[in-house]
């Protein structure tokens, strides 16, 4: 019996899906004098000369004391994990497979088809993405197919976060984030903050609150003297400056800045040369703002929210990681109750973009209501702007998403007379209005299918004719638009939050090299349960809650105390200062790297 006929009668809807898929771009079996390899973009995903062999190492390296009873194998190669993992006592096996049209290729040279009919594993849809957490329902383990580290992280690192198999978990990480002075990507990354606190690490974040009419009066400066951007350069790099004092200080162990923040090239490369891991989350259309080419290759992790050309143009940059990560919402504090003195029929929330203009012209008789600045004064359309054309804040988006019968939601464009043709990133609002319990009608984009159902999440248009028809159909369907917004809800609770898109980031991170972060502190090097010497766990059970049990905190706060010192609190202060030098001299990397052979 081969290998899809059984997937066929165990699994009609996975079937279905793999046989309508095509093959990923690149992806070919090599067979040939007894051999069989699978590969995608030239990178083999199984070995050609001893697969099982290949799994036996990975199996024996990662299960050294035992084999869990439920296990998640993320990624598959030609059937031999699966059948080692299958010769165990194993109760329950999840088959994870992050593209069908790549299992499809590979069930053509399945190594033994007669193990997909083994009760004990069980085939994952490849578009699931709810599953129970760790504990009775849920696996106990999570095992990546090692190549699939490189070929499909994103897919990896998304489900380890819904498993609740974080590697991140084992770490308190020093995380330094850098805000950027005004505009979209702050409210992103004061939520980012949030979430990461939120995770269990320690967080700080370098605000610029106050920087912004100081910026806007050097821009009219600037334009004033013929276009003189010199004191523009120098206000850039004076906050670049104090981005690396506060690293300096902090000595994080991961710098994540965000778009428009002063995360200039030089200040990453500082303090990657201090220790520290740097990442950039690039939260904009690279098409529209194109200063991405002077920051990849500059900081350790680069993160998109766009995919295809972009990505393929980072990889002509420079070899360092680039990955999709795409936006989300504040799921927590988003949604508000209705409230019923502000009820809208019709609404639109977004700053008056030459597009939005245009197209919004064709609804003037449906009521529509328009939230946000820049829209032109002169234009029809601003008629329907109200309170002044204010631009909105968080809190007054959320009660407007809340309040709103319909909420429109149209991706920006300078150009384009109405849709953007193959837009690809979604804006923070495709994720914040159902968050709110908003129901949303939202031009359809190339990156929408994978993270929300159309129909059942929200609903989408593709032309001013398909919307208007949508708009005069659900005005007359309340409940099936409640019902829509409500199951919208859930799902950016339970899976487009910012809680995820941190912990998706680390995993990511993790994921490029389980060393990523060298110097963090491990969870289990904070128990005091572990210190055997009862003088040391005494003077670690004395410290202040305030003061987290790592040499260099303790340090600190030892340095600072008025009375003498005593032996314990001597020698922290000197591995203190070893450790200070280590890291100067890059002494530390080296013994790191010996001790793990």
């Amino acid at each position: 019996m081969d290998a899809l006929r059984i997937i066929e009668e165990r699994w009609p809807e996975i079937a279905t899906r793999i046989t309508r898929a095509n093959a990923p771009e690149g992806a070919v079996v090599e067979a040939g004098q007894g051999r069989c390899r699978l590969s995608i973009g030239g990178r083999s995903l199984c070995s050609a000369v001893n697969p099982r062999r290949e799994a036996e190492r990975v199996l024996a390296r990662e299960f050294e004391g035992g084999f869990p009873r439920r296990l998640a194998l993320l990624g598959h190669g030609l059937g031999h994990y699966v059948d080692l993992l299958l010769e165990t006592e194993i109760e329950r096996l999840d088959l994870h497979i992050p593209d069908p049209g790549l299992f499809a290729l590979a069930l053509e040279h399945w190594r033994h088809s007669e193990a997909l009919a083994d009760p004990r594993l069980n085939l994952v849809d490849p578009a699931q993405s709810r599953f129970p957490r760790s504990g009775e329902a849920g696996v106990e383990r999570a095992l990546e197919v090692p190549a699939f580290r490189r070929t499909h992280p994103e897919f990896l690192a998304r489900r380890r976060v819904a498993l609740d198999q974080l590697r991140s978990a084992a770490y308190r990480l020093r995380v330094l984030v850098v805000e950027p002075v005004y505009g979209g990507s702050l409210p992103v990354a004061r939520s980012a903050a949030a979430a990461l606190r939120g995770l269990g690490h320690v967080v700080k974040t370098v605000s610029y609150e106050g920087m912004e009419q100081a910026h806007q009066r050097l821009i009219e400066f600037g334009d004033a003297h013929r276009g003189d951007t010199t004191f523009l350069g120098d206000f850039g790099r004076l906050l670049a400056r104090m981005l690396h004092a506060e690293a300096a200080e902090f000595r994080p162990d991961l710098v994540l800045a965000l778009a428009q923040s002063p995360a200039t090239p030089e200040v990453s490369e500082a303090m990657r040369l201090a220790g520290s891991r740097t990442a950039f989350w690039f939260v904009e259309d690279h098409e529209r703002l194109t200063y991405w080419k002077g920051l990849h290759g500059h900081f350790d992790l680069f993160l998109t929210i766009q995919r295809g050309a972009f990505l393929k143009q980072l990889a002509g940059l420079s070899s360092a990681p680039a990955r999709y990560l795409p936006l989300c919402a504040d799921a927590e504090s988003c949604y508000e109750e209705r409230d019923p003195e502000e009820r809208h029929g019709l609404s639109f929330v977004g700053a008056g973009f030459y597009n939005r203009e245009r197209f919004f012209l064709e609804l003037m008789d449906l009521g529509l209501k328009i939230w946000g600045a820049e829209w032109n004064p002169r234009h029809p359309i601003h008629e329907l702007v109200q309170e002044g054309g204010r631009r909105t804040d968080p809190d007054r988006n959320r009660r407007i998403f809340s309040n709103s019968r319909i909420n429109l939601n149209l991706h920006s464009s300078t150009y384009h007379a109405g849709i953007v043709p193959g837009g690809d990133f979604l804006n923070p609002r495709t994720f914040e209005i159902p968050a709110c319990g908003g129901f949303e009608l939202v031009d359809r984009r190339e990156l929408l299918a994978p993270e929300f159902e159309e129909g059942a999440h929200l609903d989408t248009f593709g032309s001013i004719e398909e919307l208007r028809d949508k708009i005069l159909y659900y005005r007359e369907r309340p409940e099936e638009t409640r019902r829509i917004a409500e199951c919208g809800r859930d799902e950016v609770a339970a899976r487009h939050t910012y809680r995820h898109r941190m912990a998706e980031l680390l995993e990511l991170a993790l994921l490029i090299d389980e060393d990523f972060f060298p110097h963090a502190m491990r969870i289990e090097d904070q128990r005091l349960g572990e210190v055997r010497d009862p003088r040391l766990k005494a003077f670690l059970g004395a410290l202040p809650e305030t003061v987290e049990p790592e040499i260099d905190r303790i340090a600190e706060y030892v340095s600072g105390r008025e009375e003498a010192l005593d032996e314990t609190g001597a020698l922290m202060l000197y591995m203190a200062e070893i450790r200070r030098w280590a890291r100067d001299k890059r002494v530390d990397r080296i013994t790191e790297r010996s001790a793990r052979g």
